[in-house]
């Protein structure tokens, strides 16, 4: 006896993205490329991918827009007030959304790598302590990596 308004999919037991994915995708944090693999991740293993793969067409049926539209929640849910104004837009899938999030991290990438590099080329300890002056010099070059730069100088000083 299947029940037709009882959902079969796992996804709609998820209210709370922020238990799956813990961080929230900011412009000026450049945690674009983490918080990407985190959620890309956790639509794997919930088997809904598809709704974030380039390669799939548009959901049609109820049941996938419904999956589809909790996705989007899944990602409004994990980003930022000001990346959410940016990417909310009427009648768009789960897949636009993310591709618009791509195109804003993607877009800026050359920009960001010129001043973080600069903000390392140019980095004093000053009245920092030894172990915020530290991150900060071991964060820096991450930074340059998740935007797919390689620091052109040794970055094991410490």
């Amino acid at each position: 006896m299947s029940n037709n308004h009882t959902p079969l999919n796992k996804v709609f037991a998820i209210t709370n993205i922020k238990t799956y994915v813990p961080l929230i995708l900011e412009l000026k944090r450049l945690n674009y490329d983490v918080w990407r693999k985190l959620f890309s991740t956790y639509c794997i293993a919930f088997d809904v991918i598809d709704h974030i793969d380039n390669s799939t067409p548009k959901p049609t049926d109820e049941e996938q827009k419904k999956v589809d539209s909790i996705i989007k929640l899944w990602i409004y849910g994990s980003i930022s007030q000001s990346l959410l104004q940016m990417v909310l837009k009427k009648d768009s899938t789960a897949l636009q959304v993310w591709n618009n999030l791509e195109t804003l991290f993607r877009d800026n990438k050359d920009a960001k790598s010129m001043q973080i590099d600069s903000e390392l080329r140019n980095i004093v300890m000053g009245d920092l302590f030894v172990t915020t002056y530290c991150t900060k010099i071991k964060g820096l070059p991450d930074l340059l990596v998740n935007l797919d730069q390689t620091p052109q100088y040794p970055t094991n000083t410490l």
